[in-house]
């Protein structure tokens, strides 16, 4: 609740930062705080009593006995009775929730726990900021992975985050620390380790020391460190973080830091989310034309058969042809002919393909789409559909040709006519699986 009306949207539908959904406390905007309609009164508030009946109204601790009257008139009457005695106040903690453990949506069989967060630099004058989260007995429960901002902070600087990964708090905030920030956001106090002076900031009349050190001198707040933005401006707040990947392509000609950020979660998952395609061109998931070494050599060794063999047979049928005299020989040897015509295009587009798997070997996840798109490309499928569309019509006239001598020998014969049913059949079968593989094939180049 201490996230209702703090100005960073925390709901997807930004409810959490709509203050017409609240009652708010406080007298100006910019000190509002925003309270659900239950509660009596809110924290870092006092309530006005005695407004004659009519709802309550709130002014902050920062406002009270400021001099000005704003609570109901009664306001400096209350300051001049409480004035022989006061209290020293810092903020009150604050409980941050992670997911699973949310009241209302804690799902089964997880087991909560709320850890009391300190920072590496810790300070006087300040209260711990409580952490709720799933717990495992034995182990680290959190993934980092999936946590961003203050989360991840929290997490992995708890030593929460499966894999233990390093805290991103490298740097104190000393009082020397962040000269960029202006004079009336510095709050000096002391750090507990060596009583210097430390660096603290205060928000909505709290003090709190969620300040984040960058490395160039800037300081930025919790919720903008490790989520995937460069916040600080050099990306020291997302040097080290987990819950991420950088786009870099290491041999490619753009193999510079892009600094470009993604959620690691997004590598290799099919979907180019980085402009240099790193994200599914990288040492995990990067792609070739032909992935495995066994199906490299097999490209290899049956183009190369395929080229070889083939141009034999159409060497020997072309050599033979104009000897034959039976028409039923001529016509045999012609289609066979043409049947390795179409396998000798299929062996050249094997050999094609394994050059240039060859010539680009890694580099291809990156230009696969330009290759796609080339005449090249275009032209090794328009050899490799051409070569199988051959030899399968050539196969088919072959096979039917074939069946109707067969036939017309066994008429002649006077075999019985259920030959003839069957031969039919065995036409109309071999027709049917040649279409299919040849509609299949030309629907696969398209």
């Amino acid at each position: 609740l201490a996230w209702l009306c703090d100005g960073v949207r925390d709901c997807e539908d930004g409810r959490d930062e709509d203050h017409d959904q609240w009652k708010v406390c406080g007298s100006e905007r910019s000190r509002q705080r925003c309270y659900p309609s239950t509660w009596a009164d809110c924290e870092e508030m006092f309530v006005c009593e005695g407004d004659g009946g009519k709802e309550s109204s709130f002014v902050t601790f920062e406002d009270l006995c400021d001099g000005v009257e704003s609570c109901a008139g009664v306001e400096n009457t209350l300051c001049r009775v409480s004035r022989y005695r006061y209290d020293l106040m810092t903020h009150v903690g604050e409980n941050h929730v992670i997911g699973p453990c949310l009241r209302g949506i804690q799902l089964p069989g997880v087991s909560c726990r709320t850890t009391a967060f300190r920072h590496p630099f810790p300070v006087y004058g300040v209260r711990d900021i409580h952490f709720t989260h799933p717990h495992h007995p034995f182990m680290p429960s959190l993934k980092c992975e999936a946590l961003f901002g203050e989360m991840y902070v929290y997490g992995s600087c708890l030593g929460l985050c499966e894999g233990y990964p390093q805290c991103p708090i490298t740097l104190p905030p000393s009082h020397v620390t962040c000269p960029l920030l202006g004079e009336t956001e510095r709050v000096v106090t002391l750090a507990r380790s060596n009583d210097s002076l430390a660096l603290i900031r205060s928000a909505n009349g709290a003090l709190k020391n969620d300040f984040f050190a960058c490395s160039n001198g800037k300081c930025i707040t919790f919720e903008k460190v490790c989520n995937l933005a460069d916040d600080c401006g050099d990306f020291s707040d997302e040097e080290g973080c987990v819950n991420q990947f950088r786009c870099t392509y290491p041999g490619h000609v753009n193999s510079h830091v892009t600094q470009e950020l993604i959620p690691i979660t997004s590598k290799c998952d099919t979907k180019v989310d980085c402009s240099n395609f790193a994200d599914e061109c990288n040492d995990t998931c990067g792609r070739e034309i032909i992935n495995t070494i066994f199906l490299k050599v097999t490209a290899w060794v049956l183009g190369i058969l395929g080229i070889t063999l083939n141009l034999i047979v159409i060497t020997r049928n072309t050599i033979k042809i104009p000897k034959l005299t039976s028409r039923i020989a001529l016509t045999n040897c012609t289609l066979i002919t043409t049947v390795s015509f179409g396998q000798l295009l299929t062996g050249f587009y094997l050999i094609a393909v394994a050059i240039t798997d060859l010539s680009y070997g890694r580099d291809y996840c990156v230009a696969r789409y330009s290759w796609l798109i080339s005449y090249q490309c275009n032209t090794i499928g328009i050899l490799s559909t051409t070569g199988t569309h051959i030899s399968l019509l050539s196969v088919t006239l072959l096979s039917v040709y074939r069946l109707y001598v067969i036939n017309t020998l066994a008429i002649a014969k006077g075999i019985p006519s259920i030959t003839k049913v069957m031969n039919i059949t065995s036409v109309a079968v071999t027709t049917f699986i040649a279409v299919t593989i040849a509609g299949r094939s030309r629907a696969s180049f398209s």
